[in-house]
């Protein structure tokens, strides 16, 4: 994935965490990563091509969906992640 892999974990980061969306301009990602827009619109294509991602263009921006989205389990109703109990009780 070479490069790209910077603009994933951007993508990543700006994502829902229900869903797995990214609403962005490339220009706010311009602005965000200091990469060029070419640059940016490259490494979405080499994402969509290696099945990373999905776009559509929704007017000014762009809606990208991550594939193979999990997102956070939630208990009961609270905000609270479902951890394992060795990563939550301290020894």
């Amino acid at each position: 994935m070479g490069p790209a892999i910077w603009i994933y974990l951007y993508l990543l980061t700006y994502a829902n965490r229900k869903t797995g969306i990214v609403r962005r301009t490339q220009e706010s990602m311009h602005h965000d990563t200091g990469y060029s827009i070419r640059a940016i619109q490259s490494h979405l294509q080499r994402l969509k091509r290696h099945g990373y991602i999905r776009t559509e263009h929704s007017g000014r921006y762009l809606t990208i969906y991550i594939t193979k989205w999990k997102g956070f389990q939630i208990n009961g109703g609270n905000s609270k992640m479902n951890f394992p109990k060795s990563v939550t009780s301290a020894s």
